[in-house]
């Protein structure tokens, strides 16, 4: 029989193997970019943890102990939300976007996306009809 602990080992092991093969890569590299992603993950969190103090200390930095809101109060607590709400977001994307960039090239993704987003608001917005109809309009 088998003891517990070695069990997992080896699913463990044949995990690592189907992702190595999947990624046509070896198992220690596949452990290795697993590692990188925990740690990307871990840096993240830590950097959520570093937002979330700094929107305490704008709360505790206009906080008068006082039972009513004030103007000053209200702006403070705006200011923390948007800066927890966008720094979670900016974590989130970043985290995101290394861990793929950890396992699939991800800068023809991004190349496309850039270059698909111009092309979108340059025909929608484009400046070119804009400068047509300023034409149009001036030449009579």
């Amino acid at each position: 029989m088998i003891p517990r602990g070695s069990s997992l080992l080896l699913l463990l092991s044949d995990i690592f193997s189907r992702l190595a093969a999947f990624f046509g890569t070896s198992r220690g590299e596949v452990v290795g970019k697993l590692i990188n992603s925990a740690a990307i993950w871990l840096s993240a969190w830590l950097a959520y943890q570093v937002v979330r103090r700094i929107a305490l200390r704008i709360l505790a930095h206009v906080h008068d102990h006082s039972e009513v809101l004030t103007a000053a109060e209200k702006r403070g607590q705006t200011v923390a939300a948007v800066v927890r709400s966008v720094g979670r977001v900016v974590i989130l994307v970043l985290a995101v976007l290394l861990t793929a960039a950890q396992f699939i090239p991800i800068a023809p993704l991004l190349a496309a996306q850039g270059s698909s987003f111009c092309s979108r608001t340059s025909s929608r917005w484009g400046t070119s009809s804009r400068r047509r109809a300023r034409a149009a309009r001036w030449s009579g």
